[in-house]
């Protein structure tokens, strides 16, 4: 589970027994990887060996169309768990996506079809029939031909009518009545007697029982089950007891798919799987991370052919555990603290620690934007700088995140990974509460400004202004008419070029830091106003110092630090 790279053009690689093969071709980007396979003389034992997520999991990457050479070579196990994971919307069958496989099934080989016809759960395939076609028996006491001018248009032994409900899938359900009936009448009958008689939302129940345990032992939670993974836990919580189970909990071939991904990663949580040697806890750990991963992808709702979804779910993952790692393994965070907590905490709870500090984030944030100073504002969250919106905006997702900076590249969003980022998230929350104590001292007149904006400067309309627009309009307003009240009312467009020299640096920005303050009490307060004001004080500085050097008036169509009104 270290980091390695795998060359595939080694002779000892491509002598690997089919089992471990399977493991090691996990490896590959999935349409490569199913050319690996297909390359090799056993490559039905290859994909016969990869566990039933494992094979699910290349068949959505590839594409199920795509991957039918692949699903030609499948055995009827792997067959029945691709239709329990694309059949099922929570508790109810999808018989659209039901047919839809059963066309590739019939496509992938008549062998493959009988197979899967009489070892898939009974109460699954009568669910499915029951939805793909409207049977009817013929009446004993009416003769046939006056009986066929009200009976469904399809027979097989003049017996069971039948009509499709899938106009287009008719020839495969002739073709699958057809082998029922050919290979073994007794099932034949049984099945269409249950499509006449049997109660839909009894054998539907039945169906979803057996359906659930099957995931459950492949570590794959239902839709309800998979929703607690979302419940935080308190660091106090966690009992460090895993290791006492593991001995009586061997792992046979665990799914590979969610480890494989965190290979990528140089965090402690990959540093920490490397120092552990022992076989046995890491297959383990593989198995929980393939269900914590299931778990997340469910409760989520994200389809597994979605690769772009699925990569950001097993990402988020990836980052909860380790700021919960983090979070436990502290005072001395170290790979080798984080190992011994890996082999004692179980992933579920490491992951549900990491979450508990990013809901308490999310909802300090979301308290902010639904009933602080955010949501009493005219303009709500569009009163904030581009830069705050998007912070904010992140901090209300449902999974909180942040904006992250990459030297070489645009920022993007991501998850939270440490704790020093979550406390830095909670300093910027008070840098924005601390715009609200700016924004109730300053005498807005938003009427005024909603009505007499001046069209062609830099804010053409009121949903444009923000914080630090009011701030610098109403220190101008104060400074220009030497009033100690900051009252942000727009510049007269007439009057700029004689109050331009009026705003020199050397004046405006000590008048503004007067004013904060004075209003904004507190040494840290002061830090967080501080933080906010100072980037916006270097851009004054930048923009307007050069005219004020060449002793020039600028076009006030492109001042961004003040209102201007005709």
């Amino acid at each position: 589970m270290g980091n390695q790279i795998i060359d595939f053009s080694e002779e000892k690689i491509k002598r690997l027994p089919a089992a471990e093969y399977a493991q090691v071709v996990m490896r590959l980007p999935a349409k490569r990887r199913m050319e690996a396979i297909l390359d090799r003389a056993d490559a039905v034992a290859v994909v016969r060996s990869m566990p039933l997520q494992d094979f699910y999991m290349t068949v959505m990457e590839v594409g199920p169309d795509d991957a039918l050479p692949l699903l030609s070579l499948a055995s009827t196990e792997q067959w029945i768990h691709i239709f329990d994971m694309e059949c099922w919307n929570k508790d109810r069958i999808v018989p659209g996506e039901g047919i839809a496989w059963l066309d590739r099934l019939a496509r992938a080989g008549y062998e493959p079809l009988v197979q899967w016809l009489y070892n898939v759960e009974f109460f699954f395939l009568i669910s499915m029939i029951k939805q793909w076609i409207r049977v009817v028996i013929r009446p004993d006491d009416i003769d046939l031909t006056e009986a066929l001018d009200y009976l469904p248009p399809h027979t097989i032994d003049d017996q069971y009518f039948w009509e499709c409900r899938y106009p287009q899938y008719e020839d495969l359900i002739r073709h699958v009545l057809s082998i029922l009936f050919e290979t073994n009448y007794g099932y034949y009958k049984e099945i269409m007697e249950h499509a006449v008689y049997g109660l839909d939302a009894e054998m539907e129940e039945e169906a979803y029982r057996f359906h659930k345990g099957r995931l459950e032992d492949q570590a794959i939670p239902d839709y309800y089950d998979a929703l607690t993974i979302y419940v935080p836990m308190e660091p106090s919580e966690v009992a460090r007891t895993k290791m006492r189970y593991l001995a009586a909990e061997p792992v046979m071939s665990p799914p590979s798919f969610a480890v494989v991904k965190l290979e990528e990663s140089e965090d402690l949580f990959s540093r920490a799987l490397g120092r552990i040697e022992n076989k046995a806890v890491l297959e383990y750990i593989q198995l929980e991370l393939a269900a914590l991963a299931n778990k997340v992808i469910i409760a989520d709702r994200v389809r597994f052919q979605d690769s772009e979804l699925l990569r950001e779910c097993l990402d988020k993952v990836r980052a909860t555990l380790n700021l919960g790692l983090h979070i436990l393994s502290r005072p001395g965070v170290n790979p080798s603290s984080a190992a011994q907590i890996l082999m004692n905490v179980y992933l579920e709870h490491i992951f549900r620690v990491g979450l508990e500090p990013l809901k308490k984030l999310g909802r300090r944030a979301r308290r902010l934007v639904e009933h602080g100073w955010i949501a009493r504002c005219p303009l709500g969250m569009n009163i904030l700088e581009p830069e705050w919106y998007e912070f904010v905006d992140l901090l209300c997702q449902p999974f909180p995140q942040l904006q992250r900076h990459v030297p070489g590249r645009a920022p993007f969003p991501d998850f939270f990974r440490r704790p020093s980022e979550v406390s830095e998230a909670q300093e910027r929350l008070d840098t924005v509460l601390c715009m609200g104590i700016i924004l109730d001292s300053i005498e807005v007149p938003w009427q005024e400004l909603t009505e007499n904006l001046w069209r062609e400067g830099h804010y053409a309309s009121i949903e444009d202004v923000t914080v630090s627009v009011l701030l610098f309009t109403a220190a101008a307003h104060s400074l220009v008419h030497e009033k100690p009240r900051f009252t942000a009312r727009p510049i007269p467009v007439a009057d700029w070029e004689k109050i331009f020299p009026l705003l020199h640096p050397d004046a405006l920005i000590p008048h503004i830091r007067t004013w904060l303050s004075i209003n904004v009490q507190g040494e840290q307060w002061q830090k967080h106003v501080n933080s906010y004001i100072q980037s916006i004080i270097n851009a004054y500085l930048e923009e307007m110092g050069p005219f004020y050097r060449r002793g020039e008036t600028p076009d006030p169509r492109w001042v961004k630090f003040f209102l201007f009104t005709q």
